[in-house]
């Protein structure tokens, strides 16, 4: 009996260490994806407002924050009435904006995950906010065409989309419409 018993308990720990190698390998491969990953430098107030100025979100739009860092792009279009979603690939960071969205009483309206942008369904979006370097913008470009409905706004902070032709420019931020 003892014998089984022992068995029993071994194959459980078996199977516990089993499942806790998987997690640990998983949000291993998160860390490192986030390594390679954008660097995070928040938006300042002014590069905030241009990008409101720029986009004119309305209170239907659906806005989306590609690694939206703080949540502070997705609070500010929510403070607008705008149903806002960020993609932070570092759970830190996401951690930090979910509770930013709480503070800021926009829970109804914003939501960040903690998911590679990469991975993001883009295909519902009205107003694409970015704040990237630009060893991604090309890439992201065959993303955005792929995805994006036509009409869908793009605005990126310092970088800009090395094929695409800003509707308008304000300061270091560039408006561009999804053809």
């Amino acid at each position: 009996m003892s014998s089984l018993l022992f068995s029993i308990f071994s194959i459980f720990i078996a199977c516990l260490i089993a499942f806790l190698m998987i997690k640990i390998g998983e949000f291993c491969q998160k860390r490192i994806q986030f390594l390679h990953d954008p660097v995070y430098v928040p938006s300042q107030a002014e590069a905030v407002q241009r990008m409101i100025q720029l986009s004119r979100p309305q209170v239907k739009d659906r806005v989306c924050d590609l690694g939206s860092g703080n949540g502070r792009l997705v609070i500010d279009f929510a403070k607008l009435g705008c149903q806002t979603i960020g993609y932070e690939i570092d759970p830190f960071l996401v951690w930090e904006s979910k509770n930013n969205i709480q503070k800021n009483g926009v829970s109804d309206r914003a939501q960040i995950c903690w998911k590679s942008f990469w991975l993001a369904d883009l295909s519902q979006v009205d107003i694409l906010l970015l704040f990237m370097t630009a060893s991604i913008m090309e890439k992201l470009e065959l993303k955005l065409r792929a995805e994006l409905k036509p009409g869908a706004k793009v605005v990126s902070q310092r970088f800009p989309l090395p094929h695409w032709k800003p509707e308008k420019k304000i300061g270091d931020c560039y408006l561009y419409i999804q053809k």
